[in-house]
C-alpha cells in the first residue's frame, strides 16, 4: 500500500491499478458509469479472464478513505479470503 496522498475525481472514463496482496494480483478498474459511457464498457472485458459481479453472496461494508489508505489492508483481507 502506499501512503503517497492520491487526488481524487469523478472518473471520466477509466481509472486502472495493479497490486498484489497474499499472493493474488489485482487488476482495479473504476469504470465511469455515466450512461455515455455504459457503451463502451464491453471494450474494457477483451483478453478478461474473470470478471466478479457479486449478487446474493456474502458481503461486507468496511470504511475506508482511498485518499489516505485507511481501511484498504482490511477490505483486502476480506476479499482475499472471501473469494
Amino acid at each position: 500500500m502506499t501512503k503517497d496522498q492520491v487526488e481524487t475525481k469523478p472518473t471520466i472514463g477509466s481509472n486502472v491499478e495493479e497490486l498484489t496482496y497474499r499472493n493474488l494480483d489485482f487488476v482495479i478498474w473504476d469504470i465511469g458509469g455515466q450512461e455515455s459511457l455504459r457503451k463502451s464498457w464491453s471494450t474494457y472485458y477483451v483478453q478478461t479472464d474473470v470478471v466478479i459481479i457479486l449478487r446474493n453472496r456474502k458481503w461486507q461494508i468496511n470504511g475506508c478513505c482511498a485518499v489516505k489508505g485507511e481501511g484498504l489492508p482490511e477490505a483486502l483481507e476480506w476479499i482475499a479470503n472471501n473469494i
